[in-house]
C-alpha cells in the first residue's frame, strides 16, 4: 500500500483557524471583564473527531499527547489512484485541541501509547511504533494478527492469533496447564519484541481459547485468559519469556471489556462482578471485592483502587476495604444513568482527584471522600474520560473530543 503523505493546511483553513482563535481570545477578555474567571468542568476545547465511520474507534492518552485511532475506513489513496482500505492516526495537543500530526497506515486491529510514541497492530500481520512526531520508527511482521498489544519500558508484547498446533516446538503455558486439554487447541504466539528496533525477542505459543487480555510492567507481561461464565486463569512472565507463576480462579468473564491494571506491586484483574488484587510477583491472592455491575477497567492513585459499576467504588489497595461508593443522582433523567444502568464508562483518578461519566455527565470527584467537585454534560460520552495535564478530556458518542478544566 502507498501511505498518502500528510495533507498541508490550506489557506482558508488557515484563516478560519485564526479568526476562531481570535473570537475564542476576544470572549474571554469579555468575561474576564465582567468578573468571570475559568473554573473546574469549563470547556478549554472541543474538536470535531469525526462522525459515523469517520469516527475514531479509539482515544488513548500519552504523556502530553491524545491519540485518535480509527482502525480502519475506506479511503481514496492518491498513490495508486484508487480506493482502499487504511488505518488513521491523529495526535492533538491537550492544552489546546490542536491536531499535531496525522498519519494513514495499514488497517488496524490494535493501538497501545507508551509515553507520547504509538504502538499499533495491523490486520495483515505486523507490529508498528511511531515517535512523538508522527515518523514510523520500525515495522515488525509477526506471525498471526496482533489483536492485543501491551508495551514494557524496552519491549512491545503481542498476542497474534494463529492457527498452529501447540505441539509446533514453541513453548506454552507449561506451567499448572491441564493435561485434558486437547494438544491441537487453537493457539495464539505470545511474543516480545524490542521497542526501539522491532527486532523479536522471543516467542511462545498460548492457548486461546476464551478471552485474552495483556498487561506489561517492568517484572515483565501478564496474560490474563477469560473462558466461559466462570474460568479465569492468569500466567505471568518475566521479560525474557519465562512462566513466573500461574494462578486460576472461578470468575466470571470481564464485565465491561475491563483490561487488567498492574501499579506499584499489584495486579488488579476486573471479572463479571468481582475485583482481583495478586500479587505482582508472586501471584498471590491479596484481596478480591464484589463490585455489582463491574464494568471497564480500574484506576489507581494514592493507595486507592477505583472500579466503576452500579456505583463507584474506591477501595484500599492494601487490602481491599472500602473507602466510599459514589452513585449519581439522575435528577429525575433516567439518561443520567447510562444506557444499562450504573456508571457508564471506566474511572480516570489522579492524585486529587477522580473523573467519570455517566451516559449524559462528567463528573470530578474528590479522590479522599467522592464529594462532587463539579459536573457538567457529557452528551453520551462514549470511553473513560482521560487526565493529560490541566484537563479531563472525554469522547462523544458523535465524535467530539472534548477537554474539561480540572480545577
Amino acid at each position: 500500500m502507498t501511505r498518502r503523505p500528510d495533507r498541508p493546511d490550506v489557506p482558508s483553513s488557515s484563516r478560519r483557524r485564526f479568526l476562531k482563535a481570535g473570537l475564542a481570545a476576544a470572549g474571554a477578555a469579555s468575561l474576564a471583564g465582567c468578573g468571570y474567571r475559568p473554573g473546574g468542568g469549563d470547556v478549554r476545547w472541543s474538536v470535531q473527531t469525526g462522525t459515523g465511520v469517520y469516527a475514531p474507534d479509539v482515544v488513548l492518552g500519552g504523556d502530553r499527547l491524545l491519540f485518535a485511532v480509527t482502525r480502519s475506513r475506506r479511503s481514496f489513496d492518491f498513490g495508486s489512484d484508487g480506493w482502499g482500505e487504511f488505518g488513521s492516526l491523529t495526535a492533538y495537543d491537550p492544552a489546546t485541541g490542536e491536531r499535531r500530526w496525522e498519519q494513514e497506515t495499514d488497517p488496524l486491529v490494535a493501538a497501545t501509547a507508551s509515553g507520547d510514541s504509538l504502538v499499533v497492530g495491523h490486520e495483515d500481520g505486523a507490529l508498528s511504533a511511531f515517535d512523538p512526531g508522527g515518523k514510523r520508527r520500525w515495522r515488525a511482521p509477526v506471525d498471526g494478527t496482533p489483536r492485543e498489544v501491551a508495551v514494557g519500558p524496552d519491549r512491545v508484547y503481542a498476542l497474534a492469533r494463529t492457527v498452529a498446533s501447540a505441539s509446533d516446538g514453541s513453548e506454552s503455558d507449561a506451567a499448572g496447564s491441564d493435561a485434558s486439554e486437547p494438544t491441537a487447541a487453537p493457539t495464539a504466539a505470545l511474543l516480545a519484541v524490542g521497542l526501539e528496533r522491532g527486532e523479536t525477542l522471543w516467542r511462545r505459543s498460548v492457548d486461546v481459547r476464551g478471552d485474552r487480555t495483556l498487561v506489561a510492567s517492568s517484572d515483565g507481561v501478564y496474560a490474563c485468559r477469560y473462558r466461559g461464565r466462570s474460568d479465569l486463569s492468569v500466567v505471568a512472565r518475566s521479560p525474557a519469556g519465562e512462566v513466573r507463576w500461574r494462578v486460576d480462579r472461578r470468575a466470571g468473564p470481564s464485565g465491561g471489556e475491563g483490561a487488567p491494571v498492574v501499579a506499584d506491586d499489584t495486579l488488579y484483574v476486573p471479572t463479571d462482578n468481582e475485583l482481583f488484587a495478586f500479587g505482582a510477583a508472586d501471584g498471590r491472592e491479596r484481596w478480591s471485592a464484589t463490585v455489582a455491575d463491574l464494568r471497564g477497567s480500574p484506576a489507581v492513585a494514592g493507595g486507592t483502587v477505583y472500579q466503576s459499576g452500579a456505583a463507584l467504588a474506591a477501595l484500599r489497595a492494601d487490602d481491599g476495604r472500602e473507602r466510599w461508593t459514589f452513585r449519581p443522582t439522575p435528577d429525575g433523567d433516567r439518561s443520567a444513568w447510562g444506557t444499562t444502568g450504573g456508571l457508564a464508562t471506566s474511572v480516570a483518578a489522579a492524585a486529587d482527584a477522580v473523573y467519570v461519566a455517566t451516559g449524559r455527565r462528567l463528573y470530578a470527584l474528590a479522590a479522599g471522600s467522592g464529594e462532587v467537585r463539579w459536573r457538567v454534560a457529557a452528551d453520551l460520552a462514549s470511553d473513560a474520560p482521560i487526565v493529560v495535564g490541566k484537563s479531563a478530556v472525554v469522547r462523544t458518542e458523535s465524535g467530539v473530543l472534548r477537554a474539561h478544566r480540572r480545577t
